[in-house]
């Protein structure tokens, strides 16, 4: 084969090998794979982050009416006439006004927005626990988070009445 052809063909030397000039092309195809993939992580990190974010949303919905109403029942529950809610979330587990263990509420569950911490007591002007509320200032994702989850309290229904006109601090 006369020199001249090998050259035209543009194919490497007599050994098969590339020529520099084709190494560079797969050089530049394997810094755009990298590219496309870490474009590609970071949507679905953004994406996987709000499905946590969400499940973490749902189950506060799930355990915050759970306080409520164990706290509805403990109030609701009171022996005599003397209506009063608990003084701390651990009277919820064990009512220490009746002879025999009732139980309002099987745990004291923890905040599922920030995990390992408990979720806040919300007291009425008495000092007694009428609701629980969240402790991370995050923004929500419902109402498209125009309130963060410190705004969003758990409340008792029938302190939900009695706050509104007395006034609750978390």
């Amino acid at each position: 084969m006369p020199a001249g052809d090998r050259q035209a063909r543009g194919s490497g030397n007599r050994c098969g090998m590339r020529t520099p000039r084709s190494a560079g092309f797969a050089l530049i195809a394997a810094l755009a794979l990298v590219a496309v993939v870490a474009t590609g992580l970071a949507v679905v990190g953004v994406t996987w982050q709000h499905a946590i974010q969400r499940d973490r949303e749902q189950q506060l919905f799930r355990i915050g009416p759970l306080y409520a109403a164990a706290l509805e029942e403990y109030y609701q529950s009171a022996p005599g006439n003397f209506k009063a809610y608990p003084l701390k979330l651990e009277d919820l587990l064990a009512d220490v006004r009746y002879v025999g263990l009732v139980r309002h509420l099987r745990e004291l569950y923890t905040d599922p927005i920030v995990p390992g911490v408990a979720l806040q007591p919300v007291r009425s002007a008495a000092g007694q626990v009428i609701g629980v509320v969240s402790t991370s200032t995050s923004k929500m994702l419902l109402n498209d988070g125009a309130l963060t989850y410190t705004q969003y309290p758990f409340l008792a229904p029938s302190a939900s009445s009695a706050s509104s006109a007395a006034g609750t601090t978390p």
